[in-house]
Order: C-alpha cells, then sequence, then structure tokens
C-alpha cells in the first residue's frame, strides 16, 4: 500500500489492511514465506515531515539455524516512525542528536507500507533463530539431523 504524503489530510490517516509481503531472504539467500500480514496504524503529517504508528501482525516460516528444518515465528511489533521530506544534499551538515532515528521518504513524498512491513520484519526475526531449545542440529560429518537420531558416523568416531 502506497501513501501519497501530499494528499494526507490535515486530521491524518488512519490505515488498517492486510499487506502482501515476501518472501524475504536470509542472509544465506534461504527463503522466510510471510502469511497474513497486516498492519493497523496511524499516519500523521508533521511540520518537519510524516510520522508513522503502527503495528505489524504476521506469520513468518524461517530456516532453523542449527537444522535447517522450516518453523513458525508469530510477530507481533509496534513501531513509531518518522520521515522527514528531503535528504540533505552537496555538503556535510550535523544531525541533532533527537534527529538520528529520521528517515527520509522518496524524492516523490510516498510511504510504502510494504516497504515499512518488510523492515519491521527483518528487525523482529532472531538473528539466529532456533526450532527449539534442544535443537541438535545437523551432523558436521554427514550433514544427518541429529534430532532424528544419532547418524553412522557418530558410532565411527571416538568419544572424548
Amino acid at each position: 500500500m502506497i501513501i501519497r504524503v501530499k494528499d494526507l489530510e490535515p486530521e491524518g490517516l488512519h490505515v488498517e489492511t492486510p499487506l502482501s509481503v515476501g518472501p524475504l531472504q536470509t542472509d544465506a539467500g534461504e527463503s522466510i514465506g510471510i502469511r497474513d500480514a497486516r498492519f493497523l496504524g496511524d499516519v500523521q503529517r508533521t511540520s518537519r515531515g510524516v510520522e508513522l504508528r503502527g503495528r505489524l501482525t504476521c506469520g513468518a516460516e524461517v530456516p532453523c539455524a542449527r537444522c535447517l528444518s522450516t518453523f513458525q515465528i508469530d510477530v507481533d511489533r509496534s513501531f513509531h516512525l518518522r520521515y522527514s521530506f528531503a535528504a540533505p544534499t552537496g555538503r556535510e551538515i550535523e544531525i541533532p542528536e533527537e534527529d538520528l532515528d529520521v528517515d527520509f521518504l522518496k524524492a516523490d513524498g510516498e510511504l510504502d507500507l510494504g516497504s515499512v512491513a518488510m523492515e519491521q520484519i527483518y528487525l523482529e526475526l532472531p538473528m539466529k533463530p532456533v526450532c527449539r531449545e534442544a535443537c541438535r542440529g545437523l551432523c558436521p560429518t554427514c550433514g544427518a539431523d541429529l534430532n532424528s537420531g544419532s547418524c553412522a558416523c557418530a558410532a565411527s568416531q571416538p568419544q572424548a
């Protein structure tokens, strides 16, 4: 969903909508499936740009960092984002500390809720998602899933 900032009414805009997001990619190039993404929030024009307060919910199917099997993570993230109308160009400027978390709108003054949703999902997902705490992962020799039982190489390796 695209929001055109110039078309915002003075009272802002309340948005409650499903979003089409994904699939996303991990750093290793594995796919992250996204289902039932939904955004609920408010967009308000300010003297310096736009404020977006919202909540994103969805399900994410991610690969386990240990055994590579996919599992479901529920994403429920609230956020408050600020956008400025134009990025500084041509010269260095000092940005005040209170503006360090401000992003910039595209040149056409549009805010893409799909891009915001992808960013928020990435921020919510763990860096090393694990299907369960007791996940034993894969055998480093043969690649067998150790959650399913011991592999053939475990019997041939000397015990420490």
